[in-house]
């Protein structure tokens, strides 16, 4: 819906066409292939960086959003070809990105994987929502485990070095 909003307007924010990028390249993650059809869209984003806008989009940038938008449905990766028993996380924030990591059993990772997240889209009305939180709980590690965690913060492309 967010791809067809943009289109529909004869001018944007960049800040929202900065916004619909990192959805759409958090979503081409699964299937990292999928992120080559938008090198036009981070060009404009860069051109446009320093500039007032709203700004019309460029023909390329359309064309490059219309074929994400087809690619969505089929964006699919086999989760259980091989398990890395690190797991890592980011978020962003206006200030920066973080990331974690901290390595799990094998096993641990493996029953984790298998389990299907969209549930939540199939019934939203119908979801007890702590009940399925309850059930993906799992054991902390105790601090003499082997499992670690490495914080980051990254500020504006600052790159941290592991503490």
């Amino acid at each position: 819906l967010s791809i067809d909003w943009m289109l529909s307007q004869p001018k944007v924010c960049l800040k929202d066409v900065e916004k619909l990028l990192g959805h759409c390249t958090f979503m081409g993650l699964i299937a990292r292939p999928s992120l080559s059809c938008s090198s036009s869209i981070y060009v404009f984003v860069a051109q446009h960086r320093d500039k007032v806008g709203p700004f019309a989009l460029w023909a390329s940038v359309r064309e490059e959003l219309i074929t994400f938008k087809g690619l969505i449905p089929m964006l699919e990766a086999d989760l259980t070809f091989g398990v890395n028993p690190t797991v890592m996380s980011v978020d962003a924030s206006e200030w920066g990105l973080g990331a974690v990591q901290q390595t799990f059993d094998s096993e641990l990772v493996s029953e984790t994987i298998r389990y299907d997240d969209r549930w939540r889209f199939v019934r939203p009305h119908e979801v007890d929502v702590l009940r399925h939180a309850e059930a993906l709980e799992v054991d902390q590690p105790s601090p003499d485990s082997e499992s670690h965690v490495h914080a980051h913060r990254f500020d504006h492309g600052d790159v941290c070095p592991d503490e």
